[in-house]
């Protein structure tokens, strides 16, 4: 799907929810499908754009002794160091640790997401307040983790693309080798189950 044709599917969103004077939308989708992209549309019509990527690695440069403490020891056991020389938190060597074991993401979850929680409702709040912006994209793939979060949101867009369109993208970032860019491809296989199953409005938007 070309630009112009995206720009007129986000303008038609905008449209359906004219009556809401300030919408929240959650973009959602796999690993690499282009939802940073889709949010760029809807920053140029003056919404406010929530990166959730960018939010965690904030609050895990926060709360780095207790990650660390919570971590470091099972790093160890599997080979991975996850604590720089200057004693912060190796954000890369965590990722592989906990995409490799689901019950230490899961516990990382519980570290961060309650924090990220209170963070981004009491934006929401003000934003709303202030009045300066037309809504809120809130840019998170497993926002479905945080249903305090996923409550306030009146549509979920879903932005899908290819397989290999999102492997080249994720690989073209660098950063991750290919098996670990494929594991995270794994985590996420049913991810818009995940929002159905939590009876959200769902649209999708094809990049």
């Amino acid at each position: 799907m070309n630009s112009k044709k995206i720009d007129r599917q986000i303008d038609a969103i905008i449209n359906e929810f004219k009556e809401n004077k300030f919408p929240v939308f959650c973009v959602t989708g796999k690993m690499a499908a282009g939802k940073n992209f889709i949010s760029s549309f809807f920053e140029s019509k003056n919404f406010l754009c929530i990166d959730f990527d960018k939010e965690v690695h904030f609050l895990i440069e926060e709360k780095n002794d207790e990650i660390l403490k919570t971590f470091e020891k099972n790093a160890e056991e599997t080979g991975l160091v996850i604590k720089t020389q200057e004693g912060k938190v190796d954000k890369r060597a965590l990722g592989v640790l906990l995409f490799s074991y689901p019950e230490l993401l899961e516990k990382q979850e519980k570290i961060i997401y309650p924090a990220l929680s209170e963070k981004i409702k009491e934006v929401i709040k003000q934003t709303k307040a202030q009045g300066n912006f037309r809504g809120i994209i809130l840019n998170a793939t497993v926002l479905y983790k945080i249903p305090s979060l996923l409550n306030k949101c009146d549509l979920v867009i879903f932005v899908e693309a290819s397989w290999i369109k999102r492997f080249n993208r994720a690989r073209k970032r660098g950063g991750l080798r290919e098996l670990e860019i494929l594991q995270r491809f794994t985590a996420q296989k049913n991810l818009l189950d995940k929002y159905k199953d939590f009876g959200c409005t769902i649209t999708t938007v094809k990049n």
